[in-house]
């Protein structure tokens, strides 16, 4: 095994990247980036650009503008991932409490897995014991003021938004699904519960990849998809048995699933801006993204 190569100065580092035949043009201007942005973080958008482009007509500037579009595209996504998430914490409140009472989280009856709802029982312990309670007032508000356990509308805020996928994946009572699923469910939409389930794991991957400012621009999916020819046609290949989607696929999402109407067409005309100022470095096909894509995703179509 090899052992980690040591840290380089900024001067040296610079000369590495020369060697691997990309283009600095401007040697302070690279020396400032590398000060804000690690090396190690910037060199993976490299990858783009050997793909497209003989190895030296590779410039630096290029690989960072790949990576501002990608901070770019992530920032965008944020308010849209925040709508959907907070919708769905008032829509699993609402649901599961009518239906089954204030404290139904604590009860296994209500669940189809046992192990995964005791991990949850586990976790809400932990966290309730230990919780930061400047951080969750309505938490620190209810054990101050009452002495039964906290209820079901004010543990969705708690959990985090993968735990709340989860919660709803793991709801024994179908009905209960079924009518969280009507408040996203459109006429032209042949959205299911396990559709709607592996949707939810999805944006909480988009949601994690955001807040760890990890790759987003073009990150592959596995989920389930809408049969029908809009998804079939635009935004999947195979990989042998499975389907993979391309970022297109997470707008397709939050066009079903954004209640905003107003939101979205902001989220969409702000997508279509950033595009355009990196059109030099960065294509719509690169994205996975269909010609007529505006149009697919305006609110009126099907």
């Amino acid at each position: 095994m090899n052992t980690s190569k040591p840290v380089l100065s900024f001067e040296n580092l610079i000369k590495k990247i020369e060697e691997k035949n990309i283009i600095v043009k401007d040697i302070d201007k690279t020396k400032a980036i590398l000060e804000r942005i690690n090396y190690q973080r910037l060199l993976v958008y490299r990858l783009h650009f050997l793909k497209s482009k003989k190895e030296t007509e590779i410039i630096f500037n290029d690989i960072y503008k790949l990576y501002l579009f990608d901070k770019g595209l992530k920032t965008l996504f944020y308010p849209i991932l925040e709508s959907i998430e907070f919708t769905l914490r008032a829509k699993i409140a609402y649901h599961l409490g009518i239906v089954l009472g204030v404290h139904c989280h604590l009860d296994l009856e209500n669940f189809n897995q046992t192990e995964q709802h005791e991990k949850l029982l586990d976790m809400l312990k932990w966290k309730l014991d230990t919780i930061n309670y400047s951080r969750h007032q309505i938490v620190k508000f209810h054990q101050e003021k009452y002495n039964d356990d906290v209820p079901i509308y004010k543990i969705v805020e708690v959990l985090t938004l993968g735990q709340l996928s989860k919660l709803f994946s793991n709801i024994k009572n179908k009905e209960i699904q079924l009518e969280i699923l009507k408040n996203f469910k459109k006429t032209e939409h042949k959205l299911n519960i396990r559709t709607l389930s592996s949707w939810f794991k999805t944006i909480t991957d988009v949601r994690n990849i955001c807040a760890h400012h990890e790759l987003l621009w073009n990150k592959k999916f596995e989920l389930v998809a809408i049969r029908n020819k809009l998804w079939k046609d635009s935004i999947y290949y195979r990989d042998k048995d499975k389907e993979i989607y391309s970022i297109f696929s997470i707008f397709l999402i939050c066009k079903v699933l954004i209640l905003d109407q107003d939101a979205f067409k902001i989220f969409i005309s702000s997508f279509n801006d950033l595009i355009h100022n990196y059109s030099d470095i960065i294509q719509l096909s690169d994205l996975g993204f269909p010609d007529n894509w505006i149009e697919i995703l305006s609110p009126d179509s099907k």
